[in-house]
Parts: C-alpha cells; sequence; structure tokens
C-alpha cells in the first residue's frame, strides 16, 4: 500500500506549492528587510517559509496530507491575507497581485468541494480589504518616497509574476505528461504491453494514407495461435497467459523499431511492415517463424502452432489488405487441421 497519494496530480502540485510559498516567502522576508519595512513584514516571511517546510514534511504521508492542506488553506485565507495586507501599505505596495496569487494556489490546492470555501473567502475579503483602506486611508503606511515604491513593486512583481509563470508551466506539463500516459495506457494490451486494436484502427489508416502519398507499399500479418485453447484447459489460464506474453515478446524481438505489433484480440496478433513488399516481409517472416516453432516445441503435447497469413497494400483497401491476409491465415489452419486430423477449437 502506498503511503502517499501520489498518484492525484493535486497531491504533487501541492507538495510543489509548498515549496514555491516557502521561497517566496523567505524572498519576500528579504524584500521587505531591504525595503527597510517593518520588523512585523519581515518575520511574515520567515513564518511562512518555516510554516511550509513543516507543511512539506506533515504531508509526506498520507494521513499527514490532509491535515497538512488544510491547514495551509486556514492560514493562506484566513491569516495571511488579511495580516499581510493590514500590515503592508495595502494598495499602494504589491500585495493585491501577491493576494491574487495566493487566491489562485488556494483554488489548486483543494480537493473537495467545501474546500472551495477558502479561495472563494479570499475572493470576497481582497475587495473588502479595499474597502477598509479607501474609508481608513491613515491606518496604512504610505510610501513617502515614489523610489522605495517602485523598488517595492518591481521586486515583489518579478516574484509573484515568476510564481504564477512557474505554476502554468508546471501544470501545463504535469497534465501533458499525464494526458500523454493515460493515452499510452488505453492504447496498450494490458497483458502483452503491445498496441491494442483501437490503436490498430488508428494507425492503420494513416499508414495506408501514408503509402499511398509516398507511393510505398506495406505489409500487413495476421497471426493466430493454434490449439491456445488447450494451454488453458490443460494447464491452466496462468500459463495460457505467460504463452500470450512470451509470443508477443518473439514478435517485438523480431522485427524492425519502425514496425508495429499489436494484440488484435484474444491469441490473435497483427504485424505492420511499412514501406515493406510482400517478399519481403515473408522473408522476415520466416526468420520469426523457427523462433515461434521452437518456443512452441515447449507445448508439443498441446499441439500449440502459429499460423500467419500476409498481404500487401499495392492497389487495394484497408478492408482488402485485411481480407487477405485473414484468408490466407485461415487456408494455413485448414491445411494444419487436415495435417494433423485435428480441429483447433478455438476456430
Amino acid at each position: 500500500m502506498r503511503s502517499t497519494p501520489g498518484g492525484d496530480i493535486r497531491y504533487t502540485l501541492f507538495r510543489f506549492y509548498l515549496l514555491v510559498t516557502g521561497v517566496s516567502g523567505l524572498l519576500f522576508g528579504l524584500i521587505n528587510l531591504i525595503n527597510v519595512r517593518p520588523p512585523v513584514n519581515v518575520f511574515t516571511g520567515a513564518a511562512v517559509f518555516l510554516l511550509c517546510a513543516l507543511w512539506y514534511l506533515l504531508s509526506a504521508n498520507s494521513g499527514g496530507y490532509g491535515l497538512s492542506r488544510i491547514s495551509f488553506l486556514v492560514f493562506l485565507s484566513l491569516i495571511w491575507l488579511p495580516l499581510g495586507y493590514l500590515t503592508s501599505p495595502g494598495s499602494f505596495s504589491a500585495m493585491p497581485y501577491i493576494a491574487l496569487t495566493g487566491m489562485f494556489i488556494s483554488a489548486v490546492v483543494v480537493r473537495n468541494q467545501w474546500e472551495y470555501a477558502f479561495p472563494i473567502i479570499m475572493l470576497i475579503l481582497i475587495p473588502a480589504l479595499f474597502l477598509y483602506e479607501m474609508y481608513n486611508p491613515m491606518k496604512f503606511d504610505i510610501y513617502s518616497d515614489p523610489a522605495y515604491r517602485l523598488k517595492d513593486l518591481s521586486m515583489n512583481f518579478v516574484v509573484a509574476g515568476s510564481i504564477i509563470l512557474i505554476t502554468i508551466i508546471y501544470t501545463m506539463n504535469r497534465y501533458r505528461s499525464f494526458n500523454e500516459k493515460m493515452y499510452e495506457v488505453s492504447v496498450r494490451d494490458s497483458l502483452t504491453g503491445l498496441y491494442n486494436k483501437r490503436f490498430f484502427n488508428e494507425y492503420i489508416e494513416k499508414e495506408h494514407n501514408r503509402s499511398l502519398r509516398n507511393k510505398t507499399v506495406f505489409s500487413l500479418v495476421f497471426i493466430d495461435i493454434n490449439h491456445f485453447k488447450r494451454v488453458n484447459d490443460s494447464l491452466g489460464h496462468l500459463e495460457g497467459d505467460r504463452v500470450l506474453k512470451d509470443i508477443a515478446g518473439i514478435l517485438v524481438s523480431s522485427i524492425r523499431n519502425y514496425d508495429l505489433a499489436v494484440r488484435y484480440g484474444g491469441d490473435e496478433f497483427i504485424l505492420i511492415f511499412p514501406s515493406t513488399e510482400l517478399e519481403d516481409a515473408e522473408h522476415q517472416m520466416k526468420r520469426m517463424q523457427k523462433e515461434l516453432d521452437t518456443y512452441c516445441a515447449g507445448y508439443r503435447e498441446q499441439g500449440l502452432s502459429v499460423s500467419w497469413g500476409i498481404a500487401e497494400s499495392r492497389n487495394r483497401s484497408v478492408e482488402e489488405v485485411l481480407a487477405i491476409a485473414d484468408e490466407m491465415l485461415y487456408f494455413k489452419k485448414r491445411n494444419i487441421n487436415a495435417h494433423t486430423g485435428k480441429n483447433d477449437p478455438d476456430n
């Protein structure tokens, strides 16, 4: 059992934000120190850094993850925002877009619907603090020297802008990686690791169009395992799964890196040889047949063997290529059954 909810992208983002927020708190503390801000501004930055370090350590396991996330949201919306604004020059400082950055982070961190209350609280608090400043301007320490304000705005803008930019880039990269993995899972057979029928249906149309455009041909091979059901019946389904994986491994190791191996369904496989004429593809299959025969010899008692039918795409539609390869396959299977006097129960 995993000790952390690492499969949830929000968990990774939360810990990433803790790192960003902690470093930012440290930077803000240093910036306030450089700008000779009141000690409370410097201590606030240091406190944010220490709290984020604590939450980061606490969230390392599933038990502490929820506690650290909720306490982070409470601190960000109910403590940091009002305290940070009321102890700063308010709208005369960079606090408004720093507050917006905090609200953005809190909205991404939430996992449960009720937790959206925290970014909503921040959304309400920010204009409320603006109004408070408007009616109580004397309670805010306004920069007397425009140069100080310009320095504060510039440095804080770089920090806050970097947080948003890094967050967006990181989030997009994570989602792109996640989507690529999900797509890869959806087009792969879970047992053999080969591409599945869904991917094949997409690929074969593209390959056919490419061959027409480039005036080349591709060859397609239908492969079927003879008497596979006997392996399942006599040796069990685990052994049958092992046979499928082993044969898939032989197919992959025997083809070129730009060829395609597909588990079409059950004990049926398809190989596609791009830019390969029939004669060359047959030569490759005859070499592969030797390795397959050697493997199947280990299941002689079950009569295990592999048959295949082949066709090339020259002047044919995708449907015609599939039909010819399929007919060639079953022609060979009928010959095997006639030769052995036994019918394949899989057919």
